[in-house]
């Protein structure tokens, strides 16, 4: 006699999937109805505030004032062309570009270097000294001795101080490894 004949005669009402697998209760829709409602509530959460800021941009100065949080009563579309022209956002696009390349690609060119020999493990003590780049990840940031090293170097308030700053940081070697 197979484990589904036993089943069936135990109780025959059941299916053998239902015992095994448990069947779709009240209980377990209620369960998921209110999973999806907290997940909806916790969404319109997090999401309120980004739809608060885009309808917002599109209000002018008095209508802000006067009704914050509402729709705006006049879409006026200029307040992105003043923004763009008033805060001088190409030059600060420009500098992020430059910045985030700059930056990546000499912190790609080092970590290759330092990463290869780590990962064939050419030398004694490369395991150990991967060990102390990933317990230097958990480290919080010591910015005090960065700002002394930039300035020491007489690079402070320059394009490659900032630079430096961005490449005083065990990930990229961690990644490659």
């Amino acid at each position: 006699m197979s484990v589904e004949d036993r089943l069936a005669v135990v109780s025959p009402d059941i299916t053998f999937k239902e015992r095994v697998l448990g069947s779709s209760t009240n209980r377990s829709r209620l369960a998921s109805v209110l999973s999806y409602v907290v997940l909806l509530v916790m969404a319109v959460a997090y999401l309120w505030p980004i739809a608060m800021l885009f309808l917002t941009s599109f209000k002018p100065l008095g209508e802000f004032f006067k009704n914050p949080v509402g729709l705006p009563e006049t879409w006026q579309f200029d307040n992105f062309v003043k923004a763009w022209e008033l805060a001088n956002f190409p030059t600060y696009l420009a500098n992020t570009a430059f910045y985030a390349f700059t930056a990546t690609a000499i912190m790609i060119i080092t970590a290759l270097f330092v990463a290869f020999p780590i990962a064939r493990g050419y030398f004694k003590g490369s395991n150990a000294l991967l060990t102390l780049y990933v317990v230097a990840l958990f480290l919080p940031p010591a910015l005090i001795p960065q700002f002394q090293l930039i300035l020491n170097l007489g690079v402070y308030n320059t394009r490659t101080g900032y630079i430096f700053l961005f490449l005083i940081n065990p990930i990229g070697m961690i990644i490659l490894v």
